[in-house]
């Protein structure tokens, strides 16, 4: 392979990390934010949640983690007063249980999903648990 072929191949694959990426995390996140507060304001859920990237677990990376530092998924409960440890795990269900979602979440580079509130205990989750491409992406 040509070394202008390999250098073009190095651009662009800097380009998607550095740049798309993050992008497709952003809109991601900004139109599920707008689905917990269409949640939260309809009364469907008791609590108001908001997504954001956050520092993931080293030991849960995988071949497709960003860099440690934005391969957490935080959901963070803002209303976190009286928050049950039940509450956190129902929350993460929903992510969890959504094959799919969980997919695309580790396609966009994460790892982790964390669940807690502002103030109170966060849990963390191994995505490629919850995945059926675990085994193919270790």
């Amino acid at each position: 392979m040509p070394l202008l072929t390999k250098i073009f191949e190095l651009l662009s694959s800097f380009v998607e990390a550095v740049l798309i990426k993050p992008l497709d995390k952003v809109k991601f996140t900004l139109e599920l934010n707008k689905y917990f507060r269409e949640l939260y304001v309809s009364g469907e859920w008791n609590r108001n949640c908001k997504a954001r990237t956050s520092m993931g677990k080293r030991e849960f990376s995988h071949s497709q983690s960003a860099i440690w530092i934005a391969s957490g998924f935080f959901i963070v409960v803002q209303n976190d007063e009286k928050l049950k440890i039940s509450e956190v795990e129902e929350i993460a269900e929903y992510i969890l249980l959504n094959e799919f979602f969980t997919r695309k979440l580790m396609f966009m580079g994460y790892d982790t999903l964390i669940v807690g509130g502002k103030n109170t205990e966060r849990v963390y989750y191994k995505l490629s648990d919850y995945a059926s491409v675990g085994e193919l992406l270790d």
